[in-house]
């Protein structure tokens, strides 16, 4: 087995390789820009192939029934449509092969089980943590404009517009804009004459 997988991997390096022996030597003439474009658009499917090859090399090969403990080579198998994951090194298809149990009539998913995947996941544990990260600091600017706009209704400066995520300014909100774009204008000596 790890013989088979070995030779998948570095058939799969050895492809990356050519494909980019072959675009330097059909285009002699691309700037560093586009040869950059390039490195990253193989760099970016070598890794999601690896990730696909090990995960299909998982598990023992055919393990029991976890219900009853029956040897899995006397179940019934279904080959499924491959699971599609996304993970940090990019899409990655699963294949899955459910099996039956003849004796007991349960079913599961070996490789899915072996993995660690659940049922209905799609993302992989690594890109579900980049995505609460940026989840949580996109999150604050937000809950900042949402908070700005709490204490103007509050205040009674603005009004939301029903069914829509639009505001305006209420007749208080307009007279206060205006005091407040007025006195933006003026000098210190023109706004103390005023307050006297």
């Amino acid at each position: 087995m790890s013989d088979t997988l070995r030779e998948q991997m570095l058939a799969s390096a050895t492809d990356a390789v050519n494909a980019l022996c072959t675009f330097a030597q059909d285009q002699p003439m691309a700037n560093f820009d586009a040869r950059e474009e390039r490195v990253l658009e193989v760099g970016r499917t070598l890794p999601a192939t690896w990730l696909g090859q090990l995960a299909r090399a998982a598990g023992p090969r055919s393990p029991a029934c976890p219900k009853c403990g029956v040897h899995s080579l006397n179940a019934v198998r279904r080959r499924r449509k491959p699971r599609t994951m996304n993970s940090r090194c990019g899409t990655v298809h699963i294949p899955r092969v459910r099996l039956t149990c003849r004796g007991c009539g349960h079913s599961w998913l070996p490789l899915q089980a072996a993995l660690g995947v659940g049922a209905q996941q799609r993302t992989s544990g690594g890109l579900q943590h980049w995505e609460a990260l940026v989840g949580g600091l996109t999150i604050f600017a937000e809950a900042w404009v949402s908070r700005k706009l709490r204490l103007l209704r509050a205040h009674g400066l603005i009004y939301k517009i029903t069914h829509t995520h639009r505001y305006q300014l209420t007749k208080a909100g307009r007279a206060t804009t205006t005091a407040i774009l007025a006195a933006l204008g003026s000098t210190a000596r023109q706004l103390t004459t005023i307050a006297v």
